[in-house]
């Protein structure tokens, strides 16, 4: 059980640090697809009864529910990460707004990289 905790926070912390890049989103979505996978491995069953699945036998009755776990898990590390992707990143003291450029020591407030007026803090 341990690992699936440490498999959430490891998605979390991986798309925290790359917020605002396409790694994020991308990273995310990857991390979903093990999970819907198994989803639907356990799902198979319900859908084509015949099918003589030696795994998926041996649940028993409890393959709807271990379904209904891991895709609610699945939905809640979608849900968080989402959560986590809307949060803007701080720009630092000094620092442009828009493209973060360091200002400390610049003559003027128009930033020399991406020429935005009020860039400076």
């Amino acid at each position: 059980m341990i690992f699936f905790i440490i498999y959430a926070i490891g998605i979390w912390v991986a798309v925290y640090r790359l917020r605002g890049k396409w790694h994020a989103p991308a990273i995310l979505m990857a991390s979903i697809s093990p999970i819907l996978l198994a989803t639907i491995v356990l799902l198979w069953p319900s859908f084509h009864p015949q099918s003589n699945d030696l795994l998926l036998a041996n649940l028993g009755g409890y393959g709807r529910l271990l379904a209904v776990f891991t895709g609610a898990f699945g939905f809640m590390i979608l849900f968080v990460g989402a959560v986590i992707l809307a949060t803007p990143r701080r720009v630092p003291a000094g620092c442009c707004i828009i493209c973060r450029y360091d200002l400390t020591g610049a003559p003027t407030s128009i930033c020399p990289e991406c020429g935005s007026v009020e860039s400076a803090r």
